[in-house]
């Protein structure tokens, strides 16, 4: 009996040490493990934090980068449409100008032809009977014109049937050398002259040249007013493109701002989710931290 109580106690004795021993080191390790756990689950949350601001961050500057590029390449289609349709104007108008003035030019000169054939007609029997005061009378008709530099009869030979001149004329002034005025060199001089067009037409009679009749026209007032036209549809040109700018500006302003407001609603969008799934990533770490626990 003795013996048996002495084993037992001798086991008691090497038991509750090892027992004890054992309960303080699981204590311990819970403890430890709770507290490695605990600093993990901290720096997660950290780590988990950090990187969704930076991701924000990045998601901004992004953001940012698209802002500028798109304003950049917004601002190149504004400019390129601009040049596109200003050229494209100026090409029309250009085009325009130029056919009209081509139209105008070509009736001043069926004009002139016009006018010179008339007097040829008319002066068929006049000049067969070298009746000089009819004839004078036709050119002194024909000066009422303002445009009308001079007009000359001649003969089958070229001799002038007709000298007046009209010397309230300043081009025609111009050709007159001093002395007696030599009408063949009038005429010259105003077939030289780029601003006065010189028309020649045959007089006939039965279908035979008994003489012919020159009428030279100025022709720089005409011109005058084709360069008038033409400034004028510069000038339309000018304030075209005006227009065109004006009207790309506003619209590519409109364009930008309607970009910038989905932007910025995008980066605050983003937040707000970034935001809303690192609260709930770190609201499931705590849950499971604490069912560690």
């Amino acid at each position: 009996m003795a013996r048996s109580f002495l084993r037992n106690n001798l086991r008691l004795q090497l038991i509750a040490p090892v027992a004890l021993s054992l309960t303080a080191g699981l204590a311990f390790m819970v403890v430890l493990v709770l507290l490695v756990q605990g600093r993990g689950n901290q720096k997660l949350i950290e780590t988990i934090t950090t990187g969704f601001a930076d991701n924000t961050a990045q998601i901004d500057t992004n953001l940012q980068g698209l802002t500028r590029e798109l304003k950049s390449n917004l601002n190149a289609m504004t400019e390129a449409t601009q040049e596109a349709l200003s050229e494209s104007t100026e090409k029309t108008v250009a085009e325009l100008s130029g056919s009209i003035q081509k139209n105008l030019r070509t009736m001043r000169r069926q004009n002139g032809q016009l006018l010179a054939v008339l007097m040829a007609q008319m002066a068929e029997n006049a000049v067969i009977a070298r009746d000089f005061a009819t004839l004078n009378q036709y050119v002194r008709s024909a000066h009422k014109n303002p445009a009308t530099v001079f007009v000359f009869y001649l003969d089958a030979t070229g001799k002038p049937l007709t000298r007046y001149l009209n010397r309230k004329n300043q081009r025609l002034r111009s050709y007159l050398p001093k002395g007696r005025p030599d009408i063949a060199k009038i005429v010259q001089a105003g077939q030289d002259d780029p601003d006065v067009l010189v028309i020649s037409k045959p007089v006939l009679s039965d279908g035979e040249t008994v003489g012919k009749v020159v009428v030279a026209l100025d022709m720089s007032q005409a011109r005058a007013q084709a360069q008038a036209m033409q400034d004028a549809f510069g000038d339309m040109v000018d304030r075209n493109e005006d227009l065109i700018e004006e009207i790309l500006g506003q619209q590519s302003v409109k364009i930008f701002t309607a970009l910038k407001k989905t932007i910025a609603t995008l980066k605050e969008e983003g937040r707000k989710t970034a935001h809303a799934t690192e609260a709930q990533i770190i609201a499931g770490q705590k849950k499971v931290a604490g069912s560690i626990r």
